[in-house]
């Protein structure tokens, strides 16, 4: 008895966790190039695309690919405040 309420205490923690994890996102811009975006999909960040330059017509997984366009970082440094980083052209 005493190992399956453990095991269920180990299982309720590793659940707790998981659910604080977030993914990091790429918005696909109907132009051909990306923006890169942290956390959770919402609007306010689509919108914050948007002022790069994005008109957002999908997502993807990671932005990490070496051959994709990427014109913005969206990401949250708390839940209320949106940081647009632009990316410098070379």
């Amino acid at each position: 008895m005493k190992k399956v309420l453990l095991m269920l205490a180990v299982g309720f923690i590793v659940a707790g966790y998981s659910t604080l994890a977030k993914a990091d996102g790429c918005y696909i811009c109907s132009g051909g190039s990306y923006v890169k975006y942290s956390g959770d999909d919402t609007q306010e960040k689509r919108k914050a695309a948007k002022e790069c330059g994005c008109q957002v017509s999908g997502t993807r997984g990671e932005c990490d690919a070496a051959n994709l366009t990427i014109l913005c970082s969206v990401q949250n440094e708390k839940e209320e405040t949106m940081k647009v980083a632009v990316a410098e052209k070379e």
